[in-house]
């Protein structure tokens, strides 16, 4: 070779290594042949093969830099300490004499360091010695070099295309420039070429320089010394042909079946080529891991404490989708406390010991940077020395060849290391992730298992003290809670005299795990009544009694309140106003209702706001809401607790009064529109109303509060039927009165007649629907006062409805009669066919009561058949009702019978209960006067349960003559008696089943 004075030196091909700017070594290496393990093949990344030009370059950097790393630490374990230049292990083609220098690795020269030492300065450094100061800690540069072997001159800008396609994919390439250098060059490229860990060759005309007293040029002793490195060998097609020698080196090169062989045009196509091949490279070749990870990894999953209470259909829903090869992610979706973390280590454990995968459990809650997800998930895989590397190329390196379950615990709080899990997911064709989190993670390859609360039972109406205990029993809520109490109390069980108590407790705390764990710790020093008092406290006692709970949990459940307030801290501001305005609610609410409570300015009915469908969305994502379909239409349901969480930082934001206005402007066009369409036949928006019962409740009772007398009587004017049917007169009566006593006393405004009026309907009607004839009677007289001052023809009807019932009730025929017929006058002449059908009814019960079947089959028939032909079906069960008395007393036992199915068929479908227990009792009529004796002693026993639970409706004058012949029921003989028992079992629903299979 030529020393680096001479002018050839500028084609000796002498490789320098370049970091960023040309450094001198410290110690120049040569003769130094580099024994190297084979390395290990494993599966390549073949995307990064169809990708062709410059697109390939990009999506290279990405792809191989995991496997970058990874060739790095192999190179540094695989290669042996050096030996004296010209030894027997260095000898070769064109090998220099034998040389006292030796080299380090991990001197100046390969860390990039800038000045050069005297090489001199460096003496023999033993192997072991050498191993001992290698540094632990590597410095940037330290990436897969790249040697490139050319000459100068001839190929300098195809060398340039060669050191644009290494640095973009972030390697170092190694090349030689001319210039003064303190080594030798022959030195140079061969320590150089020695500390290498990929040959680029680049061949074009020349062969390059022959050294004296050397048989081959510089270019040759290059790729002769290149050894086991993977060589990719590029030939420029060019005209004129090429120098005898080259095509020699050629020759041997193409007949190496170990040698990556391609030709090229031009530097542009040179570039992606290389590019390319060192992508795929890297991906196909390198990808092998260290040692220590080849081993086992004990990856430890957490015990679990106690039995999984009520779970069984999610834990069956998730290990459906676990051992589908085709899901790969499995969210495990709900609000904070609901026992997401509890499922996912029992899926953990069943599927570890079923499997034999590797599972590991990542608990993510002290994690608050998602930059320090990878390194939890490498703890807890138990991978070594994933810091010094990087931790997500040591995940994507230790994943990719195994079959792995990664549990992620509490994702929602570092979300953004979702682009981490994909990747993982990319690389690993054999890793599945189960993750738990307050919000769906929205990737298309997730399957959500939706975690709702623990399933609750309500207290049996009636039942014997061991089917309690036995439902309490089977009750997952109270299971939890009975399991959490005995660390308190290690005697405490379900017994007859706490069962009924435990499923109250259960349903008070909406069978949420959380809150149920936090109240059951309350036992060793409160009574189950105690606790019920307090949970049916003030607002903040409620929410402080669930404090507290087992030191082991995180310090965000140790209150219910901390609980819920963390996941609201991580909505937007838009979410955390929407919630405050949705803690109004009770019972949930449609999506108009929401938009109507947010005060955003849209009229009424103009549809929601995208701010108000997206802050709902993201509600519904964390689990603070649910979106459920109702028969009309959708809704969202809150928690309870959730609730009041919410309305606490309501009442601190200072706008709770203006919310609850809107709240009850919304629910009062709801009664005007519903309430009234009942009035008139409209029997479908009783679901409506029931629907919207706890909201009504609730926008009564600030109207009540604020003495707003106008929005009262309004209400009063729509409602009364329906709270009428729903037999809710016990609880409308006091504010009724109370804002009547307001009015009579002049607070607030002069509101003139029409709303004493109003609210004076209301009370009749709940006043009546209560049997308390004497406060209806003077609830009529001051009503019909106020009529003198107006002309309300529909009020007018009404009143003349309630005095025909009075009258009924008072054995007064001829007084029912005349207020009847002037209530049917009156709704007739405004079009009103509810209160004329009724007015009908009544007359036709007159009829019964004087023994006139004839005349009553008339009215009756008649207000079926108006109430049939108008869709009212309520109104038309009643006329049914007293047409099949009518016919049982005169002994049409066929025709009596027919007219219950019917009745019973509408009042079933309404779930109109106090109706319907009268119509047990006219089915139980006609089967005994008719000899069904024990068909009448089931229905008669099952008609008393059921009163005892939902009560009766108020207008049945009728039923003297049913409950007379009902007192006749067998009940002391044998078959009566067993009869009897049996119909005091049946649940009403069961019951009507029962009388409608019958064939009387």
């Amino acid at each position: 070779m030529v020393p680096s004075h001479d002018p050839g030196a500028v084609d000796s091909h002498v490789g320098v290594l370049q970091s960023g700017a040309d450094a001198a070594p410290s110690d120049p290496i040569a003769g130094r042949r580099t024994t190297r393990r084979a390395v290990e093949v494993t599966t390549g990344m073949e995307l990064v093969l169809s990708i062709l030009g410059g697109i390939g370059i990009l999506m290279a950097i990405a792809v191989n830099a995991t496997t970058v790393t990874r060739f790095i630490d192999e190179r540094r374990r695989s290669r042996v300490q050096p030996t004296a230049f010209g030894s027997a292990a260095t000898d070769g083609p064109g090998a220099d004499p034998p040389s006292t220098h030796r080299s380090e690795p991990g001197a100046a020269a390969i860390s990039g360091a800038g000045g050069a030492a005297d090489a001199s300065s460096v003496g023999p450094v033993p192997a072991a010695a050498a191993a001992a100061t290698r540094p632990s800690i590597r410095t940037p540069d330290q990436r897969v070099r790249v040697f490139v072997s050319s000459t100068l001159v001839e190929l300098a800008e195809e060398r340039a295309a060669v050191r644009t396609a290494v640095e973009g994919l972030r390697l170092t390439p190694v090349m030689f420039e001319s210039g003064a250098r303190a080594h030798p060059p022959r030195d140079l490229y061969r320590a150089y070429l020695d500390q290498s860990d990929v040959f680029v060759g680049i061949y074009a005309h020349r062969y390059g320089w022959i050294a004296p007293g050397e048989s081959v040029s510089g270019l040759e002793d290059e790729y002769l010394r290149s050894g086991e490195r993977p060589k990719l060998i590029y030939v420029k097609r060019v005209e004129g042909g090429r120098e005898p020698a080259l095509d020699t080196l050629l020759g041997r090169v193409r007949a190496d079946d170990c040698v990556s062989y391609r030709p090229f045009d031009d530097a542009d196509e040179l570039r992606d080529l290389v590019a390319e091949d060192l992508a795929t490279l890297l991906s196909e070749r390198f990808d092998r891991l260290p040692e220590a990870w080849t081993q086992p990894v004990t990856a430890t999953v957490p015990g679990v404490w106690g039995p999984l209470f009520g779970r069984e259909r999610e834990l069956a829903q998730a290990t459906a989708l676990l051992d589908d090869p085709s899901v790969r992610l499995v969210t495990l979706v709900g609000p904070g406390g609901i026992g997401k973390s509890r499922l996912a280590l029992e899926l953990a454990h069943r599927l570890r010991a079923r499997s034999g995968d590797d599972v590991a459990f990542v608990g993510l809650q002290g994690v608050d940077d998602h930059r320090l997800v990878a390194g939890a998930i490498a703890a807890a895989l138990g991978l070594r020395g994933a810091d010094e590397r990087g931790a997500a190329e040591t995940l994507e390196a230790y994943l990719a060849t195994r079959r792995s379950l990664v549990v992620l615990d509490n994702l929602e709080q570092v979300v953004a290391a979702v682009p981490l899990l994909v990747r993982l997911l990319e690389v690993a064709p054999g890793l599945t992730l189960l993750v738990t989190s307050r919000v769906p993670l929205r990737l298309s390859a997730e399957r959500c298992v939706p975690l709702s609360p623990l399933p609750i039972d309500a207290v049996p109406a009636a039942t014997s003290p061991e089917a309690l205990v036995a439902t309490a029993r089977a009750n997952p809520a109270v299971g939890l809670f009975v399991w959490r109490a005995r660390a308190a109390d290690p005697t405490f069980d379900v017994g007859p005299s706490n069962a009924a108590a435990l499923l109250r407790l259960a349903a008070r705390l909406e069978g949420w795990p959380l809150a149920i764990l936090l109240a059951a710790a309350r036992v060793r020093h409160l009574s189950l009544e105690a606790l019920q008092r307090r949970l049916d406290a003030t607002l903040g006692d409620r929410l402080d009694t669930l404090a507290g709970g087992a030191h082991d949990l995180p310090e965000r459940q140790r209150t219910i309140r901390r609980t819920i307030a963390w996941s609201v801290d991580m909505l937007s501001d838009d979410a955390r106003a929407l919630l405050r305005c949705t803690s109004v609610f009770v019972g949930g609410a449609d999506l108009e209702a929401v938009e109507a409570v947010t005060g955003a300015g849209a009229p009424p009915g103009s549809g929601p706001t995208t701010a108000t469908l997206d802050a709902l969305a993201e509600l519904v994502d964390h689990g603070l809401l649910q979106r459920v379909g109702v028969e009309t239409g959708v809704r969202y349901l809150g928690f309870e607790l959730v609730r009041e969480t919410a309305l606490e930082q309501l009442q601190a934001s200072g706008e709770e009064s203006a919310v609850r206005s809107r709240h009850a402007e919304h629910f009062l066009r709801v009664a005007a529109s519903d309430g009234v369409a009942l009035q008139h036949g409209r029997a479908e928006r009783l679901a409506v109303l029931r629907n919207e019962a706890d909201n009504l409740r609730a926008a009564l009772a600030h109207v009540t509060s604020t003495r707003d007398a106008v929005a009262a009587a309004a209400f009063a004017r729509s409602l009364w039927l329906y709270w009428w049917i729903e037999g809710q007169g016990a609880e409308q009566v006091p504010w009724l009165r109370e804002v009547l006593g307001a009015v009579d006393s002049g607070v607030g405004p002069d509101h003139g007649p029409q709303v004493r009026l109003d609210l004076l309907l209301g009370l009749c009607a709940c006043t009546l629907q209560q049997r308390d004839l004497v406060a209806a009677r003077a609830a009529m007289d001051e009503a019909e006062a106020a009529l003198t001052a107006v002309d309300d023809v529909p009020a007018r009807a009404v009143l003349h409805i309630a005095r025909s019932i009075v009258h009924a009730s008072d054995g007064d025929l001829d007084g029912c009669g005349r207020h009847a017929e002037a209530a049917r006058t009156s709704a007739a002449s405004v079009g009103w066919p509810w209160a004329e059908s009724f007015g009908w009814v009544m007359l036709a019960r007159t009829a019964i009561g004087r023994a006139d079947l004839a005349e009553a089959e008339r009215w009756a028939a008649a207000a079926a058949t108006l109430q049939a032909e108008a869709g009212d079906p309520q109104s038309e069960s009643w006329a049914r009702l007293c047409l099949a008395v009518t016919y049982g007393l005169a002994g049409r036992w066929s025709e009596a019978w027919a007219q219950v199915r019917v009745a019973l068929t509408n009042l079933d479908a309404l779930a109109f209960h106090g109706a319907a227990v009268f119509a047990l009792e006219v089915a139980a009529f006609i089967a005994q006067r008719s000899g069904a004796r024990e068909h009448a002693a089931r229905l008669t026993a099952a008609a008393e349960t059921a009163e005892r639970q939902f009560g009766r409706a108020a207008f049945e004058p009728e039923a003297g003559v049913v409950r007379k012949a009902l007192s006749e029921v067998a009940r002391d003989e044998p078959a009566g008696a067993r009869a009897w028992a049996e119909g005091a079992a049946l649940p009403l629903d069961v019951a009507v089943r029962y009388a409608l299979d019958l064939d009387i």
